[in-house]
């Protein structure tokens, strides 16, 4: 697979972050939530189709491609604007089902056999 690669984003957080208001807007539990508990997207990377959503693991499984796809999810909630191209899981090694369970689900899988 090769991208033409205009823009590459790592470490994104997406989604909602609890808060801890019972201790006070500000409060030390609420930064230290805000930093740890967000998702975040490994890498996203703008192309000229529009931005790929890639997911790193060291041995992928099927719960690697769940993980992806709420996170795109997630990311295209908070953009509706952006443009989508691709999703992606790149491991070292990924088992039998997390291959079978991407492609049905359309999500590309690349296994770098390190």
């Amino acid at each position: 697979m090769t991208l033409n690669i205009l823009e590459i984003h790592t470490d994104i957080p997406v989604g909602s972050v609890p808060s801890a208001p019972e201790l006070g807007s500000g409060s030390r539990v609420d930064r230290m939530l805000q930093r740890l508990y967000p998702r975040r997207i490994d890498v996203a990377v703008l192309t000229p189709n529009g931005w790929v959503i890639i997911e790193a693991k060291p041995r992928a499984n099927s719960s690697a491609v769940g993980q992806l796809l709420g996170y795109v999810y997630l990311w295209f909630r908070d953009c509706p604007t952006c443009p989508f191209a691709d999703s992606l899981i790149v491991t070292d090694v990924g088992d039998v089902e997390a291959r079978e369970l991407a492609a049905v689900l359309g999500v590309g899988f690349v296994e770098l056999g390190l």
